[in-house]
């Protein structure tokens, strides 16, 4: 990203503020070797997860289903104190700060969506109505948006069915529906709220409803999990006397 149009996304985000006069004790900045890490591959949250705590698998009869949480990086920036900022405007973040004589930048993880990937176990085709169907991303619960739909047609769009031939196997990548639209001139962009939170499920509830088949859909429901513990992170903590305000 050149540098035009990171301070466009970051002034973006700037003018955003999540949660507002509040100190957050529990934010964890790491170094920015791990977004080097994360971004060429060496590393993945996934790989993190604490398998004790993470389900990410259910199938019955008719059908079987896997998701794989979808994490990307946001922007944040602000004059004076980043850390400041992070500290005073987001609950529990991880991310990791650059700090300038004039302001600094921050880039935080946040979830986006799910990959699911459905396998169609019958010798019928398999209709989902995803109008129907909910899924749990972050503090989102609700309709699972897959490519194409535009944010502000997200509670209102008609959702195009997932159908599965018999025996076959679907990939769909989901995204959650609540980004939040920041009005800021030529800079105004959809952005994620910072529900990244670790020690806890990363799919917040957890709750997920399938509705299958095209009239009178049965509604199978499920349960997900994925925790990424926070010591998972201890080796990419940044040391306390390099933060500089």
């Amino acid at each position: 990203m050149n540098l035009k149009k990171f301070l466009a996304s970051a002034l973006v985000l700037c003018t955003t503020t999540f949660v507002a006069n509040t100190v957050f004790a529990a934010n964890v900045e790491i170094t920015k070797d791990f977004f080097k890490q994360w971004k060429n591959g060496t590393i993945t949250i996934f790989s993190m997860a604490d398998k004790t705590k993470t389900n990410l698998h259910f199938e019955n009869a008719k059908f079987s289903v896997n998701i794989l949480p979808v994490y990307q990086g946001q922007y944040a920036w602000s004059l004076g104190s980043i850390r400041k900022y992070m500290e005073n405007n987001y609950a529990d973040a991880v991310y990791c700060a650059s700090q300038a004589p004039l302001g600094g930048n921050a880039t935080y993880i946040t979830i986006a969506g799910l990959e699911l990937e459905i396998t169609n176990k019958t010798d019928q085709v398999l209709f989902i109505d995803l109008n129907k169907s909910t899924v749990s991303i972050g503090k989102y619960y609700g309709r699972p948006l897959p490519g194409g739909v535009k944010y502000n047609e997200s509670q209102t769009a008609m959702l195009p069915p997932m159908i599965i031939p018999p025996k076959a196997t679907m990939k769909k990548e989901v995204n959650r529906g609540d980004y939040v639209f920041v009005a800021a001139g030529a800079n105004s962009a959809w952005v994620l709220p910072p529900d990244f939170v670790l020690d806890e499920n990363v799919l917040g509830a957890g709750y997920y409803v399938l509705a299958m088949g095209e009239k009178d859909p049965e509604l199978v429901s499920f349960q997900m999990s994925c925790v990424i513990p926070k010591s998972s992170f201890d080796k990419y903590l940044k040391p306390a006397k390099n933060k500089k305000k």
